[in-house]
Parts: C-alpha cells; sequence; structure tokens
C-alpha cells in the first residue's frame, strides 16, 4: 500500500512541475507578443526601463522553466519505476520504454543540468570556482524560444503517456489543483507594506546604532506602494 501511496505522489510531482513549466513558458510568449503594448507609455517608461523590463521577465521566466525541467527529470529518472513492487513497476518500464526517444532529446542538451546548477541554482560559478556570467551563451541548453518550446513539449510527451496509462490517479490529482490554488496567499496590501517597513526601520536603526554611516530609513517604499497598487 505504501509504494501504491509513493506512486500517487510521484504522479502528482510530476504534473504539477509539467503545469507550471507549461505556464512559464505560456506567460513568456504571452509578454514577448504584448511587450511593446505593456510598456508603451514614453511618459512612464523610458527606452532603456523598456529593455530591463524585457530582458529581466524573459530572463526570470526563461530561467524558471529550465530550473524546473531540470526538477521534473530528477523525478522522473530518480523514483518512477525505482522503489515499486513489481506490480507496478511492468507497467511503468513499458511508459518510460514508450517516451525513450523523447527522454534522450531532452539529454541532447549536455549543460541543461550545469546551466541550472551553476547559473541559474547557484552563484555563477562552474567547476574548479571558475565565475560563468559572460558564459551563459555557450552552455548546451534551451536558450532560444524554439529550443524551449521543445523542452516544454518533450516533457508534455511525457507527462501525457504517463497520466493516460494512470488515467483514475491524475484525475483525483486534476480536480485537486483548484484546492491547491486556492490555499495560495499573495499578499499585496498597502496594509502588508506598511508591517514590512515597520520591521525594516527598526533593522535599519540597529544598523545605525552599531555603523554610522548607514543612512535611516533610505528605502522607497512609495515606490513598492504604488507597485502593488498597479
Amino acid at each position: 500500500m505504501s509504494n501504491n501511496v509513493d506512486l500517487r505522489s510521484s504522479i502528482k510531482v510530476l504534473m504539477t512541475l509539467y503545469v507550471m513549466i507549461n505556464q512559464d513558458f505560456e506567460a513568456l510568449i504571452f509578454h514577448i507578443r504584448n511587450q511593446s503594448e505593456d510598456t508603451s507609455n514614453a511618459d512612464e517608461v523610458t527606452l532603456s526601463q523598456n529593455e530591463i523590463i524585457k530582458t529581466t521577465i524573459i530572463d526570470a521566466l526563461r530561467f524558471s522553466i529550465v530550473l524546473k525541467s531540470c526538477s521534473f527529470i530528477d523525478e522522473w529518472d530518480g523514483f518512477l519505476g525505482v522503489r515499486n513492487e513489481n506490480e507496478l513497476k511492468s507497467r511503468i518500464e513499458l511508459i518510460k520504454r514508450t517516451v525513450t526517444k523523447a527522454r534522450r532529446e531532452i539529454n541532447n542538451w549536455k549543460d541543461l543540468r550545469a546551466f541550472r546548477n551553476e547559473i541559474i541554482a547557484h552563484n555563477f560559478r562552474g567547476k574548479n570556482n571558475i565565475v560563468t556570467i559572460d558564459m551563459m551563451g555557450d552552455y548546451d541548453c534551451p536558450q532560444s524560444i524554439p529550443e524551449l518550446y521543445y523542452l516544454v513539449a518533450l516533457i508534455e510527451r511525457l507527462i501525457r503517456v504517463l497520466t493516460a496509462c494512470y488515467s483514475d490517479i491524475s484525475n483525483e490529482i486534476v480536480k485537486n489543483f483548484g484546492n491547491i490554488i486556492a490555499r495560495q496567499k499573495y499578499p499585496s496590501s498597502d496594509a502588508d507594506i506598511k508591517i514590512f517597513e515597520s520591521k525594516l526601520q527598526e533593522i535599519d536603526n540597529e544598523i545605525s546604532d552599531n555603523v554610522f554611516s548607514i543612512y535611516r530609513h533610505d528605502i522607497d517604499f512609495e515606490l513598492a506602494k504604488n507597485i502593488v497598487k498597479e
């Protein structure tokens, strides 16, 4: 029974990661298609600010896709079919054989995991402590929009075969997705900003009491409040 529960948990993790990966990619495409409209007001956004906003959002979504894709592959490779009883193992092995070509295509990006580790997750350092900031374009991993699309599409093939073979479990998980989303909270009120402002002022006071050169209360909270209201 415990193995069945583990299988259910793994399918839930894989489905959730795929949904998040797909949403990131859809958000990326939406932003690229609509970025000129989003920042077209010359009175509010300068050309350089427009470029910063564009690249920041694109990089954040691109990195998020790679990061979650690696997590998906970790779950796919590291759990499914490894610790399950025989009655489950045979079906999972069949699933993996069915999507062998798709899984191998993902492996063709030799630096996918290195990019996740050295660029996204850690401190821009590779082997032998080499700084990798200026080497991001040299990694053999999805960099362009078509490559990201291909990565997401390959993962979609894996998840579709898995959920088709375990439709009872996957349908139950889908029904509960709404409950998961409903439990998430994204505080964004003025009251929240004021709480954080008060705490930061306490921190500023403590710093200023110990280091005379630190300015007190120099955070632009009015800017933060305006961003929240938008």
